[in-house]
């Protein structure tokens, strides 16, 4: 009797012993996780959210700051893809024909505005009106971020950054977030202090035969808070986007923000010996393809 009892004892206490490891085990995993996270590097984060009858806005995310823009449904801007004009509440309905309806959204959006879009959400489930975002903003950007971590609201970010965005949510009440329409949108509402901060310098060239890419990628870089110093043609036609950069900026904010942003482009230091800028852009074919051709 005496046995049976020690031999219970010891294995609940390998069980509760495993239990704990597991537990214990979790923040290390979550971190390791965590230190893969896309956004967490990132100052100023940018989303945007489409919804039931059209309903899109832009919110935007920095140390304390929150601003969200509400734009409206009916309006017409050139889409991404060669789609042409179309109003911004049918975008991601279009784009969904393919099965593409998110990426559209995304793309489109962050053309129209000239801001870094670094996901998206879209739930034909959830209606917010105007009136409703500028009343609760947080509510309904936490309601948008709760619904994506169980898997009810269709979203291109991973769990480990929709639970970095939700816990981050949390230190912000009503009253520190700005919802402005479109109609008040100015050229710093998302402004990234940091990249502000830092104003190394950019130029940007255009490696096709289509004109005004450069001009176009600069409008980006510029409302982002970079300092664009030059916008010209390359001598040399490329097919893909290239970043180069002063090797002494190689542990600098601006070039993690640029390998997040521009993150389908080559990178790599400079190899001449007089460069014009700290980071020089040369837009290739492939900018030209997102902008005019279907996928």
């Amino acid at each position: 009797m005496i046995r049976e009892r020690k031999s219970i004892n010891i294995i609940k206490f390998w069980i509760v012993l495993i239990v704990f490891l597991f537990v214990l085990s979790f923040p290390v995993r979550f971190y390791h996780k965590f230190k893969d996270s896309l956004l967490k590097d990132i100052g100023r984060l940018n989303f945007v959210f489409g919804g039931r009858e059209g309903f899109v806005f832009a919110f935007s995310i920095e140390n304390k700051e929150i601003t969200v823009v509400t734009l409206p449904s009916t309006k017409k801007i050139e889409l991404t893809r060669g789609f042409g004009e179309y109003e911004i509440g049918k975008i991601y309905s279009l784009g969904n024909l393919d099965n593409k309806g998110g990426e559209l959204l995304k793309e489109s959006i962050q053309e129209y505005l000239k801001i870094p879009i670094f996901g998206y959400f879209y739930d034909d489930d959830l209606f917010f009106s105007e009136m409703n975002v500028r009343a609760r903003p947080k509510d309904v950007i936490l309601r948008i971020l709760s619904k994506s971590l169980r898997g009810k609201t269709k979203t291109d970010i991973n769990k480990i950054d929709l639970v970095f965005l939700f816990l981050k949510m949390f230190r912000f009440s009503n009253g520190k977030i700005e919802v402005i329409g479109e109609e008040n949108f100015s050229e710093d509402v998302f402004e990234d202090k940091t990249l502000r901060r830092e104003s190394l310098s950019f130029e940007v060239l255009n490696a096709t035969d289509h004109g005004g890419l450069a001009r176009s990628a600069s409008g980006l870089l510029s409302r982002s808070g970079a300092r664009v110093v030059r916008v010209a043609d390359a001598f040399e036609k490329r097919e893909r986007c290239f970043i180069s950069f002063n090797p002494a900026e190689r542990e600098s904010y601006t070039l993690k923000w640029l390998k997040t942003v521009f993150k389908d482009c080559d990178f790599g230091s400079f190899g001449d010996s007089s460069p014009r800028a700290d980071f020089r852009i040369v837009i290739g074919e492939d900018y030209w393809k997102l902008l005019s051709e279907k996928w």
